[in-house]
C-alpha cells in the first residue's frame, strides 16, 4: 500500500516519453513493487533482531508492524539510508584486540 500511496502522489512529476513502451513502464512498475516488499522483510527482520524499532516485537499492537511496513513501502530509501546508519554506527563499534603473550 506504501508504494501506491508513494506513486499515487508522485504522478504530477511523471513526464511522458511517448517513446517509452508499454513494457519499460511495466517493469518500471514491477520494480517500484519489488523494492517495496524487500524492504517490508527488510523491516520485519529488523525488528525481529531487535536492531530497529525493537520495541514494536515486544507489543501485542500489531498496528505499530503494519506502520513500520507502510512507511517502508512508501519512501523507497528508507531501508537505503537505514543501513547505512547501522554501517556508520558498525565501524564505531571496534572489537577488543587480543594481545599477543610473550611465552
Amino acid at each position: 500500500m506504501g508504494v501506491f500511496l508513494s506513486t499515487v502522489i508522485g504522478v504530477k512529476n511523471i513526464k511522458v516519453d511517448l517513446q517509452n513502451t508499454l513494457g519499460i513502464k511495466t517493469v518500471f512498475g514491477g520494480l517500484r513493487i519489488a523494492i517495496a516488499i524487500v524492504s517490508g522483510i527488510v523491516i520485519y527482520f529488523l525488528i525481529q533482531a531487535n536492531i530497529l524499532l525493537g520495541f514494536i516485537k515486544d507489543t501485542s499492537n500489531t498496528s505499530l508492524l503494519y506502520v513500520a511496513f507502510f512507511l517502508s513501502g512508501f519512501s523507497e530509501r528508507l531501508i537505503y539510508n537505514l543501513m547505512i546508519e547501522i554501517q556508520g554506527r558498525i565501524k564505531l563499534v571496534k572489537a577488543p584486540v587480543e594481545e599477543e603473550d610473550g611465552e
